[in-house]
């Protein structure tokens, strides 16, 4: 059984909609390139002030709240030329049109695997630490991360925070769980969302961690 290829996409309309079945792109969602290295795509997440098709690199500044938490306000994928707005990322405490929606990052798997498929994020490439601030700092369930996946269903109300993992290193708690059961030899597509929300307790930062796909294979 040879490793299966992964395709990644993200959905760039406000359209709440299935992608086309398979490794394609379709008119909704975009592909994204993944990789560490300078061709790789970013998930970026930023102040209200910038602006879909912006150039690379453009960037807003993010509020810390004087008390609770407050949401990101947008979510875009930097492709090396633009800035590319996720709309539908998020919850509705965003400002974009984030909320109960399922079809927003989407990534297939083509072919089987000999193990369900979970997304995770890390502070590095060797995924061995989430010591970065907006990993928690070493506390998975602090991380600024929250997740759902929507692979099998919408996260189920508007604001889905509080039925959300928080993202950070390969913890139970802390990992979303894509499929329900390994992936069969025909492959499937996989969806999630997700959204950042900053607490009065954070500090200044700029911080780059790495989203990754983690399933095992023969």
């Amino acid at each position: 059984m040879a490793k299966p290829n992964t395709y990644w996409f993200y959905n760039h309309t406000t359209n709440n909609v299935v992608k086309a079945a398979g490794s394609g792109s379709d008119a909704n969602f975009k592909p994204i390139t993944t990789g560490t290295g300078a061709s790789g795509f970013t998930l970026a997440w930023t102040g209200s002030n910038a602006a879909d098709g912006a150039p690379t690199g453009t960037r807003d500044t993010i509020t810390i709240p004087g008390s609770g938490s407050v949401e990101i306000d947008k979510t875009f994928i930097d492709d090396g030329s633009i800035v590319d707005q996720v709309p539908l990322a998020g919850t509705n405490q965003g400002k974009q049109q984030g909320g109960d929606t399922r079809y927003v990052f989407c990534i297939h798997i083509a072919g089987a695997t000999q193990s369900k498929a979970f997304l995770e994020f890390w502070d590095n490439a060797n995924h061995n630490s989430f010591s970065n601030q907006v990993l928690g700092s070493g506390m998975a369930g602090s991380s600024y991360i929250y997740g759902s996946a929507t692979t099998y269903a919408s996260p189920g109300s508007s604001d889905w925070s509080g039925g959300a993992k928080r993202l950070a290193g390969s913890g139970p708690d802390n990992r979303l769980e894509l499929s329900s059961a390994n992936i069969p030899s025909g492959g499937a597509d996989l969806y999630f969302n997700l959204a950042t929300r900053v607490p009065a307790t954070a500090s200044p930062f700029s911080e780059n961690p790495l989203c990754a796909l983690r399933f095992s294979y023969a």
